[in-house]
């Protein structure tokens, strides 16, 4: 039996008013966030502050301030801490957001003068920070250092386009909650079965609040996604988080109050008469306490929340606001509970009649259970979409078949290099090579980029230094107390003496902090305050490109303040003692095709310390390694003089650096040029009458140290045969 035309009505309209109310939950949402002029400014402002943005900003201007001088890279850490420290600075509030509103104004009001967001403003605030924290750096800031947003023009370009849209969404902010409650009156004057109805109306609303709550769903997984380590990502996963809470507010509040109508039409509310509780508890407030211990506790709970909302009247207006607006909606459900409750009662009396519903009501019940599907369904569909895009990301990346298999067939890139005794190959090496530029918090860095990737720029040799270091609750490293006698003692004899007293201030700043890791193996520079990077995930990335590249042999020598076990532990955990080759002081050198053959790929060599009979593999480094002096002030003063190891050591190294740390990537553009490396090589050579087995650079990628070295292979323009 069809039903009665009204009942068909009814529902036409009660669908198409929880439709308004779904739209009008997005619209009201856009105005409040968006087209409201002063909080699209507080968001925006939440968004500069929070921790990812000021950090990718504060990276963003120290790469600014370091292209435009290089040098300033060995205090790139500060630079990059004073920006995001200006950036994330309250100080900035006022500014900041005023900047915004203009630029807000611009785009959203007829009329408006043209606007142009930038940080111009907020200059000398940011130099005055920036001159606090790094005086050195202030000097160095380029005069147009600019960060520009955008540039409005009056109501040309996107205004013209946008002004329009913003209008529609503040007209349709109020006009369709309006037409939502129209509908929906319309539906409930309509229905022959009220109590159906509104039960129906509570479950649309709930399931309108389920679709605002699929957009916070997306928002919190997108904002989870988006990659924040560049400044792109870094502002986006920031806007979703901060305007994913108005959309969450008002999806709560759909999702309650359909939950609510659905309780109250369907009789499982009580009837509350909610106006005599409210004057009950207003009496018993306002009556004073016969206990006079009591009555002196209200007397002073009065007094503090009087103080509370002297000092804090938004925060006090907000609660007021909240708790009447939660008494005037539960008044409202009272009402509709009392008007279910006739409904019901009109349902006995017809029941008792012999009237009821006839075949239609077992029917009709059928149809308000077949609502479940709808949410049921729809939290289905969202843990399908979040197990596409989540899972995906939680499995192990990597493994067999990602691995690069290295087809090439030559030995370290050349066929010719295969048959030569490893002590009769050049390789390209990196002096303090953990000690990077594009690391994090690495003061006075020395080279461009992490170890393993300057493998894949032709870097064979790693010069590293080992230190205990301990890591902070901040993230930061401190120098584990074991170690710290010795940095100290080092710290003088390393380090320039104009840089000594930075260096001191930012030690001290740092030890602040106490450690709470576990102490363990790192690569520092002579204190790990200064920069670290813990060894042990750093070799097993090591361990990852070997295993990658197949046919490459790598030196690894060591400055070592970590005992032989501790190393040898690591590197075993890091799976690099087992391609490690033993040498036998006196025998001859193996080839480069039979170390690969053998699968001992890495030549480990320690400065202080070797590993002895018990663990050979750690070799003596200066047993096997004659070298160079190191503390050149200027390239006219370069020698080829021994400085350690033996005249008969077969390994020889040339350290081609500049001591000073305040010029390290100029100084290294200049004597990594081919000519001035090229003609300190072979005055080495002719001097010594020996071919360089390592020649360490700082910057490698500054100057043609990969060129000279394979010049001195005679494999000059030859690369390896692709098979």
């Amino acid at each position: 039996m069809a039903p009665p035309r009204s009942a068909r009505w009814s529902a036409v309209l009660v669908t198409a008013g929880a439709v308004a109310f779904l739209l009008a939950g997005i619209a009201g949402f856009l105005n409040a966030a968006v087209v409201n002029g002063t909080a699209f400014a507080e968001h925006l402002n939440d968004i500069r502050r929070s921790e990812a943005v000021r950090t990718e900003i504060g990276r963003e201007v120290a790469t600014a301030v370091v292209d435009a001088q290089p040098d300033l890279i060995a205090i790139r850490p500060a630079i990059e801490g004073a920006a995001s420290a200006v950036v994330g600075s309250p100080i900035l509030d006022v500014p900041f957001t005023a900047a915004v509103r203009s630029f807000h104004t611009a785009m959203t009001q007829e009329g408006a003068s043209s606007a142009v967001l930038t940080l111009a403003d907020l200059g000398a605030t940011a130099a005055t920070a920036v001159d606090a924290f790094v005086p050195q750096v202030a000097e160095y800031l380029p005069a147009d250092l600019n960060l520009t947003l955008a540039r409005v023009g009056g109501q040309e370009g996107p205004a013209s386009t946008i002004i329009p849209l913003i209008q529609l969404v503040s007209t349709l902010a109020w006009v369709l909650p309006l037409l939502a409650i129209l509908l929906f009156a319309g539906g409930l004057w309509l229905s022959p079965h009220r109590r159906l109805t509104l039960v129906r109306m509570g479950w649309l609303l709930a399931i309108t609040g389920a679709v605002l709550g699929l957009g916070v769903l997306g928002m919190t997984v997108a904002s989870w996604l988006v990659d924040d380590s560049t400044l792109t990502g870094a502002v986006t996963s920031a806007a979703l988080a901060e305007f994913r809470e108005p959309l969450l507010v008002r999806f709560l509040a759909t999702v309650v109050m359909g939950g609510l109508l659905v309780a109250a039409a369907g009789a499982l509310l009580p009837q509350v008469e909610l106006d005599r509780h409210i004057r009950d508890a207003l009496r018993a407030a306002a009556r004073r306490p016969e206990s006079p211990a009591l009555a002196t506790a209200r007397g002073l709970g009065l007094v503090l929340l009087g103080t509370g909302m002297v000092l804090f009247p938004t925060l006090s207006a907000q609660v007021v606001a909240i708790v009447a607006g939660l008494v005037v909606f539960f008044l409202g459900v009272a009402e509709v509970d009392a008007i279910a409750e006739r409904s019901r009662a009109a349902d006995r009396s017809r029941a008792l009649q012999g009237g009821g519903d006839g075949q239609s009501g077992p029917r009709r019940r059928g149809r308000v259970r077949a609502w479940w599907l709808v949410p049921v369904g729809a939290g289905l569909a969202v843990a399908a979409v979040v197990a596409a895009l989540v899972v995906p990301q939680a499995l192990p990346q990597g493994g067999v078949l990602d691995r690069v298999v290295d087809a090439r067939r030559g030995c370290n890139g050349y066929e010719e290099l295969c048959d030569r005794p490893f002590d009769q190959v050049v390789l390209a090496g990196s002096h303090n090579s953990m000690s990077v530029a594009d690391g994090s918090g690495w003061f006075l860095a020395e080279q461009p980029k992490d170890m393993v990737s300057s493998l894949d720029d032709g870097i064979r040799a790693l010069l590293v230094d080992t230190w205990y270091g301990q890591a902070t609750a901040s993230g930061g490293t401190i120098t584990a107390d074991r170690s710290m006698a010795d940095a100290e003692a080092a710290l003088m004899a390393t380090y320039g003496e104009q840089v000594v007293a930075s260096i001191r201030r930012t030690i001290d700043r740092v030890r602040g902090e106490q450690g709470e890791g576990p102490v363990e193996p790192y690569f520092c520079h002579t204190v790990c305050e200064l920069g670290a990077t813990r060894v042990l995930p750093e070799m097993q990335r090591l361990r990852a490109w070997l295993d990658a590249h197949p046919r490459e042999v790598v030196v690894l020598f060591i400055q070592d303040a970590v005992t032989p076990q501790d190393t040898a532990d690591v590197l075993t955990r890091a799976g690099i003692a087992e391609l490690a080759h033993t040498h036998v002081e006196g025998q001859p050198w193996p080839t480069l095709q039979e170390m690969i053959d053998a699968d001992q790929r890495v030549v480990v060599l320690m400065e202080n310390r070797g590993g002895g009979s018990e663990l050979p593999w750690l070799h003596q480094g200066f047993d096997l390694v004659q070298d160079t002096e190191y503390t050149f002030a200027a390239a006219q003063d370069f020698t080829c003089t021994r400085k350690r190891g033996r005249a008969d050591s077969p390994l020889f190294a040339i350290n081609h650096w500049l001591a000073g740390f305040t010029r390290l990537v100029s100084n290294a553009e200049q004597v990594n040029a081919h000519d001035v490396l090229r003609a300190r090589v072979d005055a080495c050579v002719a001097e010594r009458g020996q071919l360089p087995s390592i020649i360490a650079v700082n910057w490698y990628d500054r100057g043609d140290l990969v060129r000279v070295v394979d010049e001195l292979n005679g494999v000059a323009g030859r690369p390896a045969l692709i098979g």
